[in-house]
């Protein structure tokens, strides 16, 4: 487990050995917690959609990610807004200055890679207004 302090010296070698990057995934939800932010040496928060989900109504919420945001660019941590399904959640996250979003505001899954060239600078700058 990432608890003791022999995995972490094992991750730690392992990216110094093959530059992988560590991603902390769904944030702030289960395991995903301030300790593992503390202990490990992240690259990106994936911030959980629970956060995102309304941000633009929910001043709470918005605080919270300002603290975080806060914390990891002190860190030089990057920041991914999951689950972004509103113009309103990305003009947040923006504002907020998160580095990357994803969710069914972009894209809904699919078998077929979508061309990031069509599409996402309208939705882009339709949350810019």
């Amino acid at each position: 487990s990432v608890e003791d302090g022999a995995s972490t010296e094992k991750i730690t070698a392992f990216r110094k050995k093959f530059g992988a990057m560590i991603a902390l995934d769904d944030y702030g939800t289960g395991h995903s917690n301030h300790y593992r932010l503390l202990n490990l040496e992240t690259d990106i928060v994936k911030i959980d959609r629970f956060f995102i989900a309304d941000i633009h109504r929910n001043e709470d919420k918005r605080v919270l990610m300002e603290d975080i945001a806060a914390f990891c660019y002190s860190k030089d941590i990057k920041i991914l807004a999951e689950g972004v399904e509103k113009p309103e959640e990305l003009r947040v996250c923006m504002q907020l200055g998160i580095d990357y979003a994803q969710g069914f505001y972009f894209a809904k899954p699919d078998f077929v890679l979508p061309d990031p060239a069509v599409g996402y600078k309208d939705k882009m700058a339709a949350a810019r207004c």
